[in-house]
């Protein structure tokens, strides 16, 4: 083989050899490029946002699965679908689409941020609220090549602003109300001060001219009639307090008789008419005849409608005209106050009944008081089951109060009707009962009554003998323990608040002792001063069928003790 042929093989040779090495080289690069074209694609699908490339003319090559999920497109639907297609969104605000941002990043070249606010709209038409980003993609030479989009849900982040900003609001809602409430407070307080010591002024300057014995007899009884009026004025104002203090702390209870409004609205006329008198103004009443009975505390009823009829007084001027007028809405009773007076500013109305609230809290007021009472008004009308409201045109034009309460329907025929009205029947009762003798008779029962005041045993003990009943004393838990066991009585009368043993140990004793003995049980009563609602619930849970509260009606004494033992009124 010459020379030349070696030369020739040996290039053959050469460049098989370059071949096998470039295809080697090739298929490296290009097993490289898979690999990571591989790990880029599992990278991308196992991210939590979704992610979505294009090429330069905005055409899907990749979806990654949560991509899919918030669009409702599978890649394998959307490879070659321009972006716009596959990707619809809106501002939130507007409804308006929103340009693509992918394709703003490739057109400016650089990363590109979605506006706030912004709606995906999927292919079945849910809406996700979505933010992030795209960018360009570029290739070697730096010239842009595609897009890739980067957004997620933000339906959580969303919630939790709104709910920070619903608490926020919240918050400087409770400040403002806090803030405007110890306003209040303090300016009471001013006011408290200030009226409280207005009438001690006059109190206290009368007391000491009269101490030193140099007034003459007009001016002592000038000074007699001034202390006596502020006294009285300053007891309203204690009486005030205390009632507010007990309606915060929901310890204002009731005494529910049967009541007739008419009386109580004329007995509060009558109180309030010398002061009417004073500024010349007329007051008017007007009675429904039919207007039925209501289940109430007649003292606390009187202080609503005196409370009205002050007011009103107060804020109408010299010659001005009162309204009062009772009639029948439906199954209430509707009392309505009206005046010719100051009227109340549209601002101020709905805070009219409001604690710690007047229309005018400055130093330089023309009206006196604390502000309580209309306050107080609603309260008690809202314990008896009722409403007020108020009304007026506005300043100058008068006011007009209204309170409504539910009337009694008991039917004496059949005893049908509401417990309530059941039971304002049977107080109607013990006021007729103290003129009937003895409904009903109690002969042949044996009442065992337990008290350690004396007086109160006498008492009892000539109510029941006058109904023929047989009765026997005890001043003392243990005497009456000692009679329990010399004579069962039919029925156990007994005081709670006695010394050494009280009424409740008492009862403890003699359910044991019939337990014990397999006895049948006493009907007790618990005739008692304490007369809180947790001192009845304290007798009834402790062994008591019945809870009074002293000082009792004879009469309703009588019925309690007849019903205790079945008896009846003939």
């Amino acid at each position: 083989m010459s020379t030349k042929d070696d030369e020739e093989q040996l290039l053959r040779s050469v460049a098989l050899q370059n071949a096998q090495s470039i295809h080697l080289a090739r298929r490296r690069a290009e097993e490289a490029l898979r690999k990571q074209s591989e790990w880029l694609r599992v990278t991308l699908s196992s991210i939590g946002d979704a992610v979505i490339s294009t090429d330069d003319a905005g055409r899907i090559t990749f979806m990654n699965g949560v991509a899919e999920s918030l669009t409702g497109w599978s890649q394998a639907e959307a490879l070659g679908r321009f972006l716009s297609e596959v990707l619809n969104i809106l501002n939130e605000e507007s409804r308006q689409p929103v340009e693509n941002p992918a394709l703003r990043a490739m057109r400016s070249g650089t990363i590109v941020g979605l506006a706030n606010h912004t709606i995906l709209v999927a292919r079945d038409g849910t809406e996700w609220p979505i933010d992030d980003s795209a960018a360009p993609i570029r290739n070697e030479q730096g010239e842009v090549v595609g897009s890739v989009l980067v957004f997620r849900d933000i339906t959580e982040r969303k919630r939790f602003e709104l709910e920070r900003e619903r608490l926020l609001a919240s918050a400087q809602a409770a400040q403002k109300e806090a803030e405007e409430a110890n306003r209040l407070k303090d300016e009471f307080l001013a006011t408290a001060s200030h009226e409280l010591r207005t009438p001690l002024t006059a109190v206290v300057g009368w007391s000491r001219m009269l101490r030193t014995g140099r007034l003459d007899a007009e001016n002592s009884a000038r000074a007699l009639e001034a202390i006596e009026r502020n006294a009285i004025l300053q007891t309203k104002l204690i009486d005030d307090l205390l009632d507010i203090s007990r309606i915060i702390t929901g310890k204002l209870s009731l005494d529910r008789r049967t009541i007739e409004m008419a009386h109580v609205i004329s007995d509060a006329v009558n109180t309030v008419r010398p002061a009417a008198d004073a500024k010349k103004i007329t007051i008017e009443t007007s009675f429904d005849p039919e207007v039925g009975p209501v289940l109430g505390d007649g003292n606390r009823l009187q202080q609503v409608v005196w409370n009205l009829l002050s007011n009103a007084v107060k804020f109408t001027p010299k010659n001005g005209r009162i309204e009062v007028a009772l009639k029948r809405v439906d199954s209430q009773i509707e009392l309505s106050v009206s005046d010719s007076g100051e009227g109340i500013n549209q601002e101020f109305l709905p805070h009219v009944f409001d604690r710690f609230s007047q229309a005018d809290g400055k130093s330089t007021r023309v009206h006196s008081g604390l502000g309580l009472g209309l306050a107080i008004v609603r309260h008690l009308v809202e314990l008896h089951g009722g409403e007020v409201e108020a009304h007026s045109d506005g300043p100058g034009l008068g006011a007009v109060f209204k309170l409504r309460l539910p009337v009694i329907t008991f039917n004496t025929a059949t005893g049908t009707g509401t417990a309530a009205a059941a039971l304002a029947f049977s107080k109607a009762q013990v006021k007729e009962g103290l003129k009937m003798e003895c409904p009903p008779r109690l002969d042949g029962i044996r009442v065992l009554i337990v008290d350690d005041d004396s007086d109160t045993r006498q008492m009892l003990d000539a109510v029941l003998s006058q109904c023929q009943a047989e009765v026997i004393t005890a001043a003392s838990a243990t005497e009456a323990l000692q009679e329990i066991e010399r004579r069962k009585p039919d029925v156990l009368v007994s005081d709670l608040g006695m010394p050494e043993q009280d009424g409740y140990e008492l009862i403890r004793r003699v359910r044991e002792m019939e337990s014990r003995q397999d006895k049948n049980l006493i009907p007790a009563l618990a005739l008692t001063a304490y007369a809180k609602a947790e001192d009845r619930v304290r007798a009834l849970a402790g062994g008591y069928q019945v809870h009074l509260s002293k000082p009792v009606e004879p009469a309703e004494f009588v019925l309690v003790v007849a019903s205790l033992v079945g008896r009846k009124s003939s």
